[in-house]
């Protein structure tokens, strides 16, 4: 593939353009703006939802986004192209599967908000202890309460009377638990991502930032030969294998990701994405 003719770049957010600080370095956007210069689109690919990507990347100017996994999608200039929703029926129907399975604490995750039944310390804490306390679990998820959340004990009873689209669920719990409720969801044919032993996202049927990127680089009339797309997680596997150069950062831990990739950057600390760009895309042929 000749190095000019990269047209879109998507890019996932935690451990891939964010650095450990969560924060995009100086040059990083400067490079961003010289694609922009060259007509090259701008893609944000993340399981993190619609405003807190936006957050995160305030100020490198426009981009598109495929958030909560590729249930939303939003061009440059902030129109909603598409939305996906778990419906409330398939909702109840997974909370009370994780009930029957017991200690498994979940969080609904709309564009703008998360929604979630009061932490438990008899469950959370015991569980997290040796990951995060409940601070550091609330600042893992939203990033410094970049994210409103709606606290309630009864969430079916919010759900019945309040408008909320849910485009993710995420559950959180020991490995052995995480299991049965994924054995148990299956008869849902839903999207389901295991971003770690402890934790799992589930999206609705057939949505993920693969198949996001497909819908959208089709509506630009973008190939995948001239896509570009960088990752380090379990969710960014099918969007590295659909891109016609798929770029692994060298701190991601797995290693099907690296198998899978055609090239490894160097980590997020060290500006691996910007550098890639730059040999990829800006040097001569």
């Amino acid at each position: 593939m000749k190095k000019n003719q990269i047209k879109a770049i998507a890019i996932d957010l935690d451990g891939t353009l964010l650095n450990s600080r969560q924060k995009i370095s100086s040059y990083t956007r400067q490079v961003l703006d010289e694609c922009r210069k060259r007509d090259i689109k701008l893609i944000i690919a993340t399981g993190r939802n619609q405003h807190s990507a936006a957050e995160l990347v305030r100020g490198i100017g426009p981009v598109s986004f495929i958030s909560n996994n590729g249930s939303q999608i939003v061009d440059e200039e902030g129109k909603v192209l598409r939305e996906r929703e778990i419906s409330r029926t398939t909702t109840r129907e997974i909370i009370n599967f994780s009930r029957e399975i017991g200690k498994l604490y979940f969080f609904l995750i709309s564009p703008d908000a998360l929604l979630m039944p009061p932490p438990r310390n008899s469950l959370c804490k015991p569980l997290l202890r040796h990951l995060f306390s409940w601070k550091g679990l609330m600042e893992y998820l939203d990033n410094r309460n970049l994210v409103p959340r709606i606290r309630t004990k009864d969430v079916e009873g919010y759900l019945e009377n309040n408008p909320f689209k849910i485009q993710k669920i995420n559950f959180i719990g020991e490995a052995f638990r995480i299991e049965a409720l994924e054995k148990r969801i299956e008869i849902l044919n839903l999207a389901i991502t295991r971003g770690h032993e402890w934790s799992i996202d589930i999206n609705p049927t057939g949505v993920t930032k693969g198949e996001a990127l497909s819908f959208l680089t089709e509506q630009w009339g973008i190939s995948q030969e001239n896509l570009l797309a960088f990752g380090d997680g379990h969710n960014d596997l099918d969007m590295l294998c659909f891109a016609g150069t798929g770029v692994v950062m060298d701190n991601s831990v797995l290693g099907v990701l690296k198998e899978n990739a055609d090239l490894i950057a160097r980590s997020n600390n060290e500006d691996g994405v910007a550098r890639i760009i730059e040999k990829l895309v800006f040097a001569e042929a």
